[in-house]
């Protein structure tokens, strides 16, 4: 027995084929998709933040140069340095002292971010601002930003080595300044020590906008800044990995991997050459997006386990619908046409069960049509023999009347005779019922001289008919009913002499006859009736004019061929014939 596939197997195997698999390998294409773009787009915002901060880091550094500069600018401290330094009584070095540092404090430390200053002078000695003890001067003095410094004026941060002190020295130039300032001649150079809780505003950001670590470098390597306070008060030379960075770090922004999973984004501010790196374990990054993958991938295995529950109860349902059904076909098959079961289907199943019993009660009617059908056909078959009372001896009884009219010289007698004895001979010498146009068309014109001579030559006949038809078949004394109501009915009672024009023709895969008279016409609603039965009693009689060639084109052809009569009153009546092309 051949092994047929089920609607269930075939379903789960498409499924799978079709969804399950093609969604695995979407979902693993677009995780390693998700994480490259994940790392472009960490790597691209991390740079724009990098980028903001360097402008905050040069803010906050312009801010405090300019607040170095305006403190050795300034004309009162110019002015009490200058008193300090040449007073030689300790009373009033300490009334200057005390003066200075509440005016410094005042002016430039209202924030309290200045730890100490330091004003130089130009031999020896020096000025502190907020220092309790000594500093070791001679040392200061042979720093290289010292003499770098000296006799110009600038600004230059420098180096620290307290971890929560940042410095900014200034140099005086008196060449340069004196003509714009009165200063001491022996001021040469202001070393200012500010906290370094002044970056505490960008080193809050950093928790906000970054992931991973960040470590803000100074130009001399010193960390300033870290999202990690164990990295303050650290150099560069305690980070291997960043030191290369460090050092040959010359564009202002660069990316590069230290392992696999480490990746490490650098910017240098254009200005102060600070250096802003941020450190990302790519594992930690990915555990966000990794997570919302796997809730995702738990979503869908869920949908898929309801989803197969869900086919499994609807496709049995299904399967035992669609089984009633073949059930019934296969009765259907072997002629049991009787719709005696229940739908039990839903949806488009019933819909199709719907179908398929209003399909076979059809086929019963049809049956039944077919066989009544047949049956009605037989019966003309009959009433036409019966009407053919002894053709013999009709046909016998016309010939000696045609002798007659010959041996009296009646030659008009003897061609209605003769016409007349054709028209029966091709009704009774044959007994098929089709016969060629080209016969039909001779039989219709023995007919039409009879009638001719019956009303006395009152009507011309005009003939178009298509010589490509002629030896095509069709029903035989089909045409002679029409002429006759066209004779009879239309041009009998007019008082012009009447016109009947025959055409056929092939349209399609048709034979077209259109048989027009100028008669008196027909009212609409006696068109109707020349299409209805006309029954007197229960027997019928022997049906001739339009009902009965139409009803017998219909029986042997089929209900798409027939009869159409058009007329307008007073004008012309049009009867079309439509039947099929048969050759012979």
């Amino acid at each position: 027995m051949r092994h047929i596939e089920t609607l269930s197997s075939k379903f789960i195997i498409g499924f799978i084929l079709i969804i399950v698999i093609p969604v695995i390998i979407i979902n693993s294409s677009l995780y390693y998709y998700l994480k490259e773009q994940y790392k472009i787009e960490y790597s691209d915002k991390t740079i724009k933040s990098m980028e903001y901060l360097s402008n905050a880091i040069e803010s906050e550094l312009k801010r405090l140069r300019l607040k170095t500069a305006m403190m050795v600018s300034d004309d009162k401290i110019i002015k009490l340095i200058d008193e300090w330094n040449a007073e030689k009584d300790i009373v009033l070095k300490r009334e200057l002292e005390y003066e200075l540092e509440k005016y410094i404090s005042k002016r430039f430390d209202y924030l309290y971010e200045i730890d100490s200053a330091y004003f130089f002078m130009k031999d020896s000695g020096y000025y502190s601002y907020k220092e309790e003890g000594n500093i070791n001067e001679s040392k200061i003095r042979k720093e290289k930003w010292y003499l770098e410094l000296t006799n110009k004026f600038q600004l230059k941060t420098i180096k620290n080595n307290d971890k929560n002190k940042f410095s900014i020295a200034a140099g005086i130039s008196h060449l340069e300044l004196n003509t714009l300032l009165n200063l001491p001649e022996n001021l040469e150079m202001l070393l200012v020590n500010y906290k370094t809780y002044v970056f505490d505003g960008i080193h809050s950001e950093l928790g906000d906008k970054y992931r991973g670590d960040v470590i803000i470098f100074d130009d001399y390597g010193n960390v300033m800044v870290s999202s990690k306070d164990s990295n303050l008060g650290k150099n560069i030379n305690d980070f291997p990995d960043l030191k290369e960075v460090y050092l040959e770090n010359k564009e202002p922004s660069d990316a590069y991997k230290i392992d696999n999973n480490t990746k490490v984004i650098s910017y240098k501010t254009p200005q102060s050459g600070w250096l802003i790196v941020n450190i990302t374990d790519y594992n930690i990054m990915m555990k966000e997006m990794e997570k919302n993958i796997l809730l995702f991938n738990k979503i869908f295995g869920l949908m898929i386990l309801l989803f197969m529950l869900f086919s499994i109860v609807f496709f049995n349902k299904i399967i035992r619908a669609i089984r009633r059904l073949m059930k019934r076909m296969k009765k259907a098959e072997k002629g049991y046409f009787v719709a005696d079961e229940k739908l039990i289907g839903f949806g488009e199943i019933k819909e199709l069960e719907i179908a398929f019993t209003e399909m076979i009660n059809k086929i019963d009617d049809l049956m039944i049509e077919r066989d009544k059908k047949e049956k009605e056909r037989q019966e003309e078959e009959i009433r036409a023999l019966q009407a053919q009372i002894n053709p013999h001896f009709i046909y016998n009884t016309l010939n000696c009347i045609k002798l007659m009219a010959m041996m009296a010289h009646k030659e008009n007698i003897e061609n209605m005779v003769y016409a007349f004895m054709e028209l029966l001979g091709g009704m009774f010498k044959d007994s098929k019922m089709m016969i060629t146009v080209e016969n039909e068309i001779e039989y219709t014109k023995h007919y039409i001289h009879i009638m001719q001579v019956r009303y006395a030559d009152s009507f011309d006949v005009t003939w178009d008919i298509d010589n490509s038809i002629l030896n095509c078949l069709t029903l035989k004394l089909m045409l002679q009913p029409i002429i006759e109501n066209a004779i009879t009915h239309g041009i009998s009672h007019n008082e012009e002499r009447g016109l009947i024009t025959i055409k056929g023709y092939k349209n399609d895969d048709e034979i077209v006859f259109k048989v027009t008279d100028n008669g008196q016409g027909i009212l609409p609603e006696k068109i109707k009736l020349l299409f209805m039965e006309n029954d007197t009693g229960t027997e019928k009689k022997p049906k001739v004019g339009i009902y009965n060639v139409n009803k017998r084109i219909k029986l042997n052809f089929g209900e798409e061929y027939g009869i159409y009569v058009e007329s307008e009153l007073n004008k012309y009546t049009q009867v079309t014939v439509r039947v099929p092309i048969i050759e012979e």
